[in-house]
């Protein structure tokens, strides 16, 4: 996944004396004045108003640190890994209204596929191919 564009939170102060960090990611201007984004339980704006600044340059810290940390992304269902990320594509294949059979079928090949990208983090061309030459009707 290519990087995406992400400017540091600058701590911004209201006319109401409120403060809330502004920042950009993936051109696209974002304001946050807490961490709910983040699952971080910090509201600056509910400190002494003498302290509200340092706990909005908290929060810009963290928040930063969050979207490098996670692809850039606010998203929390986001794979981390390759094994993540095929065990949802078959997760998802399979809650697709199918035939039984299908799905045995599907969850017998993905097994053997999974072991593959558990060793090489993805499944290898060898591999598939020798799966596939096994299968090749020998009547033609």
């Amino acid at each position: 996944m290519p990087k995406m564009e992400l400017s540091y939170p600058k701590v911004k102060k209201r006319a109401d004396g409120n403060f809330f960090i502004e920042f950009t990611l993936a051109s696209k201007r974002m304001r946050l004045v807490n961490g709910q984004k983040i699952k971080f339980n910090l509201q600056p704006n509910l400190y002494p108003p003498k302290e509200r600044k340092s706990k909005a340059e908290l929060l810009a810290k963290e928040v930063y640190n969050y979207l490098v940390n996670n692809d850039y992304t606010f998203n929390h269902d986001t794979p981390k890994n390759e094994l993540e990320l095929y065990d949802l594509l078959v997760k998802n294949k399979l809650n697709e209204p199918l035939s039984d059979k299908y799905k045995k079928a599907i969850e017998s090949i993905a097994r053997l596929f999974r072991e593959q990208v558990i060793l090489h983090k993805t499944i290898p061309i060898r591999f598939t191919n020798n799966y596939i030459s096994e299968y090749i009707n020998p009547t033609f």
